[in-house]
């Protein structure tokens, strides 16, 4: 299964871009705790794993960092360089495979936001980014949480792990998404096999501004995760 071709955002890409920033998911749920989690980015090497719609690239980008740009989507990645007037490095790259264009301990921040639900097997690009870290270095990855999955699409077999097709609404028109499902154990483990240090494991809540802008969902995230938040580090 060529998986960066079945996940790959360029067919939806324009109706995509047009309005994810304002998800409620995005801007309230997901960033967030994200942003949070940073350390002071000036100067830092930061790895902009799925770069999307360009937003944290630019984010680090604005403050102070040197930014490295990555997406599987040709259209993606475009829109990254340009929404961050072509200061960043940016590659079209399927993150499942090894990053041929990054040096060993060159990067001190990897940042992949809901990038790894696309990527079939993370021990390799775990091992991967352990290779491109600094030492003190960290990773920060948010994925879907297996619950929510498990209860949206309502599935007779939590263990299994599979591609699915999600169509997601509320865009311009709907969209359809391929992404992996997976139990808990199958995004744990390959965490603990690796040689990044499991520092935190995070479901969080919704921002509180969420309930001013949707108080249906903030009340359904204050209940149930959607996401599930990864903080590793690089240790000696």
């Amino acid at each position: 299964m060529n998986t960066s071709r079945e996940t790959n955002y360029d067919p939806i890409a324009e109706v995509y871009l047009k309005s994810t920033d304002e998800k409620p998911f995005t801007a309230y749920y997901e960033r967030p705790f994200i942003i949070a989690s940073l350390p002071d980015l000036k100067g830092k090497n930061v790895l902009d794993l799925g770069c999307a719609t360009g937003y944290y690239s630019k984010y680090c980008l604005d403050r102070g960092a040197n930014v490295m740009s990555v997406d599987v989507s040709r259209k993606m990645v475009d829109h990254t360089k340009n929404v961050c007037d072509n200061k960043v490095k940016a590659h079209i790259h399927d993150i499942a495979k090894p990053f041929t264009f990054i040096e060993d301990n060159e990067i001190d921040v990897i940042i992949g936001s809901l990038v790894m639900q696309y990527v079939e097997d993370w021990n390799a690009p775990l091992d991967e980014f352990f290779r491109i870290l600094k030492v003190g270095g960290m990773c920060i990855l948010s994925t879907h949480h297996p619950i929510n999955d498990f209860t949206h699409f309502n599935q007779d077999d939590y263990f299994s792990k599979r591609l699915i097709e999600d169509e997601w609404k509320g865009f311009e028109k709907p969209i359809k998404v391929k992404y992996f499902v997976r139990p808990l154990s199958e995004y744990i483990q390959p965490i603990l096999d690796c040689k990044l240090k499991l520092k935190r494991i995070v479901e969080p809540k919704p921002a509180d501004s969420l309930k001013e802008r949707d108080e249906r969902m903030f009340a359904r995230l204050e209940k149930r995760p959607c996401f599930l938040f990864f903080i590793l580090n690089k240790e000696m």
